[in-house]
């Protein structure tokens, strides 16, 4: 998972996770943050110097390092907030978007 902060600051540590492997046929990224605009970034800049084969956003990660930043699951639990994300995204990229993310963010108990 990179860091979509650290990608636009192009932080060369963050970048490395985006780099294929040339035995890879299939190589898919998975970037995580917590605002629409910096997600959007991020994914034109994947959508034009990477070659991957769809960029996935986190919204399961439930470490609060990533969820206090409201990130990962903190998402969840903002849907106008990932549906915006998830549009910007749509709109700056021609490479295919998927989502990962959990049941729920609490537990019930019966």
């Amino acid at each position: 998972m990179a860091m979509c902060a650290e990608l636009v600051q192009a932080q060369m540590s963050e970048w490395a996770l985006l780099k294929r492997h040339h035995t890879e046929d299939i190589f898919g990224v998975q970037i995580c943050g917590n605002h629409p605009a910096m997600i959007s970034k991020t994914c034109e800049l994947i959508n034009s110097e990477c070659d991957v084969d769809f960029i996935d956003l986190n919204v399961g990660c439930p470490i609060d390092l990533v969820c206090n930043k409201g990130a990962g699951s903190a998402l969840m639990d903002r849907a106008n907030k990932l549906e915006q994300m998830l549009t910007g995204m749509v709109q700056v990229s021609d490479i295919p978007i998927s989502v990962k993310m959990r049941i729920g963010t609490r537990e019930y108990l019966d």
